[in-house]
């Protein structure tokens, strides 16, 4: 019997104006939320993952083509309020094509998700990466902003701010913990998961929304009150 891809594709709730997209509006880039426009292949693992931020640029969309390094899926993980995952090993990876229109920078990215020794996103030519390799760290690959506060197998929300000499990371809270040089967050397209197949995250996420701009700090807050309670997941002050 040949394996049967699944494809699924439905209007995501962060589109509403109480979601992501209601409170960014047109600052937000792209969001990738593993419960709406998914497609799975016969072995249940992630062949593509669609952008929910109604860019309308294909290229944004995330896939795999080789089989082997697909990431799974999670249809309802207890760890993040019974919401979808995306599984993720050192080997596997979801990749945009180039963007229509390139992040540029300052940038603005919120990762849900957890795991150890990983690039959470990257972009294409690698001067923007979120990982974690003992903490939490944002780099342009000519610098790297340390949180020193560590995620591992924790589920959190973070907020990172590419925002040059004034960069910042908040891990599990609003307030940032470092504020520091990571670059602009300038970026052709992304790698959602690994550098490469020697850096990968082991671990999952639930979402990954990219902003332009430094969002406000005011934005950021309602942002992360809508995914801890999406999530299930607590965000200090």
């Amino acid at each position: 019997m040949s394996n049967l891809a699944i494809s699924i594709d439905c209007f995501a709730a962060s589109s509403g104006p109480t979601g992501i997209k209601g409170i960014l509006g047109t600052a937000l880039r792209a969001d990738y939320d593993p419960s709406a426009g998914f497609t799975l292949d016969g072995s249940g693992n992630i062949q593509q993952l669609n952008d929910q931020s109604g860019s309308l640029d294909a290229n944004q969309n995330a896939v795999q083509a080789s089989a082997g390094a697909r990431p799974g899926r999670v249809a309802s993980n207890a760890g993040y309020n019974g919401k979808p995952t995306v599984t993720c090993t050192s080997a596997t990876m979801l990749q945009t094509g180039v963007w229509a229109t390139p992040l540029a920078g300052p940038t603005t990215i919120f990762v849900v998700g957890d795991g150890s020794v990983n690039y959470f996103t990257t972009s294409l030519v690698n001067n923007l990466g979120i990982f974690q390799s003992g903490s939490l760290k944002a780099t342009n690959q000519s610098v790297v902003l340390d949180s020193s506060v560590s995620v591992f197998a924790t589920p959190s929300i973070v907020v990172v701010v590419f925002n040059g000499a004034s960069s910042t990371i908040a891990v599990r809270q609003n307030t940032p913990q470092i504020t520091g040089n990571a670059g602009l967050g300038s970026a052709t397209g992304l790698t959602l998961g690994a550098y490469s197949s020697g850096f990968g995250l082991n671990g999952s996420w639930a979402r990954i929304a990219v902003a332009d701009g430094v969002v406000s700090a005011t934005n950021i807050a309602k942002v992360t009150a809508y995914l801890a309670t999406t999530y299930g997941l607590v965000q200090g002050p």
